[in-house]
Formats: C-alpha cells, structure tokens, sequence
C-alpha cells in the first residue's frame, strides 16, 4: 500500500471513506467489525455476522461499494487467536462435543485463555485451522483486500502460511516483539519493535545508536518484501496516541516524517492527523473529533503521501543505510537502477 489508516469501524466510515482517500490513505484498516461480546469486538462470538451496533451487513455493503469506487483497499481484523466464551463452538466445547472440544485448549482445571482473559478462549492448532480458513475465506469472496491477524505472535508461523496460501491474500501479523521467525510466514508485521525504539528515541530516552541498531538488524535479518509490507506508525488502538506520548507537535511531525520514507507501510491512526490526545486502552479510543485545528499535520500527512509514489523503488528497493553521529540519527536511502538516480536522506 502506499499508506493505511487505521480506524473503529463505525456506521459513518463509508461517508468518511472521501476524507480518508483525501489524505492520501490507499487502504483502511478496520478493528474487528463481527458480532461480539465486548465494545473492542476481540471476543467474536460470530465471525459470520457484522455487529448491527455498526449498521450490520447493509452498512458493510455500503463500505466495500464505496470503497471500490474510491480505489481504497479495506483490511479486515481477523481475532483467530481466541474466540469469546459465548461463541457457540466453546459452548459446543463446553458441552462435551468432541467436534468442538478439539478446537480449543479444554481440560480438567478449566480452559487456556488469552492473557487470563476468561472470556477469549485460545483456539487451538492445528486442529482449529481448517475452520478459520473458511471463516477468512467468506470475507475474502466479500472483496476484503487482506486481513491483519490479532495476536499473531500466538500462532506458528507454519498455521500463519498455510492461512496466506489457502487465501492467496497479504497476511500482516501483530508482532510486539522480533518478527523474525515469521518472516517467511505471512506478508509482514505491524512493526511494534521499530515503533518501541523510535518513540523512546523522540521522547530522549534513547539515542539514535540505539534506534539505529534495530533497524540495521532488520534490514540485516528481515527480507526487504517483508520491511516494505510491514506497517509503520506512531500510534495503534493498543497504544497511547503520539500527541500524548510524545507531547510535542514537532516531534509529532517528525515520527511522521520517519514512518513515510523508512522501509515501510506508514499506517495514520484515526485522529492522529488532527493530533487528538489520549492514554492507554480505552482513552486511546475516543470518538473522532472533527472540530480539532490539526495545526498542519493534515497538510503534512499529504505532502508525505505525495511523495510515495514519486520514489517507490528508492524507499522500498533502495539501498538503505542507517549512521548515527553527533547526536543526530541520519537515514540515508539511495536506488540507482539502470537509467537514472534517486537518493534522498532523513535527519531527525
């Protein structure tokens, strides 16, 4: 993709899908839109069905026929991690039936959840793959583009694989830690290990060696496919929003300036371009405030769009090579395919 932006799935998204294609954003990444237990809809209780709370399969529709006619990818969340306790295959499980019982992590001292959450039963594989493959498979036939998985990091990357070969769609996985092990397995990874080190260099609690280490072992280990697929950002819904982590517009201004031209999918959280505030989960998750001044972020945010497609091979297929010296961090990336140059180079 050129760019993602990440946002709630809502009612008012398809008349926002304009705004979104106005920034420069090629593709928009939903949070679960299934029938669930829970506001943040991680807890499915039906992957067939689109919560009537967000309009229901007519406002999907709307959704996917919009964004068509916009030229603007829609990425579904696909939580095939765990399901919540009130789907009724765990209940089955609960029951007694062996069909069931065998998709989950059931034994005599209770269940296996995720994170102690007793309400996310964990899915167990391989046995759960061949339903979740029909589960992604309905979407796909919908027109979802790809589909990033929740909690990626909690399945083998062999599971991952297969899931992306039986779909024949991108794969991104959420991966906090090193994604290394699932280099080969899905697309890329929502790029939380650079996101960590990045913020802790902007708010001064690490300088640009150490910022500079992580992105030269990635480009070291990581197949540049994958860098390129990965997502890159200053904020998600798991995190607080970078206008309160790093408290600073133009800080603010130059994550943003990092996240567009490093190896990269740069992904805008919603609300992040107008430079919305909030916390850890849920005050990260405020409604969208439209009244905001985003004090230029807007207009910066299509100027770095702008750029993408003006030097796609330099940022993806470049040669790309990370200095740091005199307390400043220097990003240089140069391609010289066989007529002509480009080269460019970031300093934050």
């Amino acid at each position: 993709h050129g760019a993602v932006h990440g946002v709630a799935p809502e009612v008012g998204v398809a008349p926002d899908l304009g705004y979104i294609r106005g920034l420069g954003f090629d593709a928009v990444y939903l949070t679960p839109i299934f029938k669930a237990m829970s506001y943040h809809r991680y807890d499915v209780v039906d992957y067939e069905a689109v919560d009537e709370d967000l309009g229901g399969a007519e406002a999907f529709k709307r959704l996917m026929e919009e964004a068509g006619r916009l030229g603007v990818r829609v990425i579904l969340d696909l939580p095939i991690h765990h399901t919540g306790s009130s789907h009724p295959a765990f209940q089955r499980a609960l029951g007694g039936d062996p069909e069931y019982a065998r998709l989950y992590y059931i034994g005599g001292n209770g269940y296996e959840t995720f994170e102690s959450v007793k309400r996310m039963p964990k899915l167990r594989y391989p046995e759960a793959l061949e339903w979740v493959k029909g589960l992604a498979a309905r979407w796909s036939l919908e027109g979802v583009y790809d589909f990033r998985v929740d909690v990626g990091a909690g399945i083998a990357p062999a599971h991952l694989w297969e899931l992306r070969e039986f779909l024949g769609r991108p794969l991104i996985a959420e991966i906090w830690g090193d994604p290394y092990l699932w280099r080969n397995a899905v697309d890329g990874a929502m790029n939380y290990q650079v996101w960590g080190r990045l913020v802790e260099f902007l708010r001064g609690e690490a300088d640009g060696e150490e910022l500079a280490e992580v992105l030269r072992r990635q480009l070291a280990l990581l197949p540049k496919s994958f860098l390129g697929s990965s997502w890159l950002f200053l904020g998600t819904h798991d995190t607080p929003r970078a206008a309160t982590l790093l408290g600073d517009r133009g800080l603010v201004e130059a994550g943003l300036a990092f996240i567009y031209t490093w190896l990269g999918t740069p992904m805008v959280y919603y609300g992040d371009e107008v430079g919305m505030e909030g916390g850890g989960d849920p005050d990260n998750r405020r409604c969208m405030d439209w009244s905001r001044d985003d004090g230029g972020l807007r207009d910066l945010i299509r100027r770095l769009s702008a750029l993408r497609p003006r030097a796609p091979k330099s940022i993806k297929a470049g040669r790309h090579h990370v200095e740091y010296s005199d307390g400043a961090m220097k990003v240089s990336i140069a391609n010289k395919p066989m007529f002509g140059s480009a080269y460019y180079k970031v300093e934050l």
